[in-house]
C-alpha cells in the first residue's frame, strides 16, 4: 500500500484516498508525494509521474465530477489560451480516468 500523509489521517475520506492511491498506482501512475493543499475538502490532488514518465498532478473528483471539469480543461487547452499561448496559460490536461474519478494534468513548476 501506497503511504500518504492522507492515508495515515484516520476517517473515511483518508481511506478512499488510501484505496483511490492504490488503484491510481496499479495503473501505472506513480506517486511521487504527499497530497497537494488545495483548500477543497472534497477533492484531492497528488503530484505522480504517468506511465509515460510525464511529470503530473492527479486531482481525484467526487462523484464523477471530474469528467466535466476535465472536458473543460480540454477546450480551454485548443484555445489561444492553451497550446497555442506561450507560455500556456493552463496545465496540459493529459488524461481522465473515469473509473477512479481522475484528471491527470501536466505539472508546473510554481
Amino acid at each position: 500500500m501506497i503511504l500518504t500523509e492522507a492515508s495515515q489521517k484516520p476517517g473515511p475520506a483518508a481511506r478512499v484516498d488510501a484505496d483511490a492511491l492504490q488503484s491510481l498506482s496499479l495503473s501505472g501512475y506513480q506517486v511521487t508525494e504527499s497530497r497537494f493543499s488545495t483548500g477543497r475538502t472534497d477533492r484531492g490532488a497528488y503530484p505522480v509521474v504517468t506511465p509515460e514518465g510525464r511529470l503530473a498532478v492527479a486531482k481525484f473528483y467526487p462523484k464523477k465530477n471530474g469528467e466535466r471539469s476535465f472536458e473543460n480543461m480540454r477546450q480551454l487547452w485548443r484555445s489561444s489560451f492553451g497550446a497555442q499561448r506561450r507560455p500556456p496559460g493552463l496545465p496540459e490536461p493529459i488524461a481522465y480516468l473515469p473509473e477512479l474519478g481522475v484528471a491527470v494534468t501536466e505539472r508546473l513548476d510554481g
